[in-house]
């Protein structure tokens, strides 16, 4: 549907929608560098004649945390990482 029916419905431009968007990952939970690198690649494409955001996620160096929680992607699902999952998936970043 694209952003600017969002955007009517809250009554405000799509350059001010654009900046309630990055004031939200701003002000999220999430560690860095995720926050800074998803802020830096955030824009407005246009798709099939619609406005849409585009969020692109540059690869990670290291895990990231939603506050003290971090999440691992299994198949096709995003899953709260346990202890011991999290300590299996911080190697990943750490083998050459």
């Amino acid at each position: 549907m694209g952003v600017e029916r969002e955007a009517k419905k809250l009554k405000i431009a799509i350059d001010k929608y654009m900046r309630l968007l990055e004031d939200g990952i701003g002000k999220s939970p999430l560690s860095e560098p995720l926050k800074t690198n998803t802020l830096t690649c955030l824009d407005l494409i246009s798709y099939k004649g619609l406005q849409v955001v585009r969020i692109r996620v540059p690869r990670q160096t290291q895990l990231t945390f939603l506050a003290d929680e971090c999440f691992l992607r299994i198949g096709s699902s995003t899953k709260k990482a346990t202890g011991p999952q999290i300590a299996a998936a911080s190697k990943l970043f750490t083998q050459k």
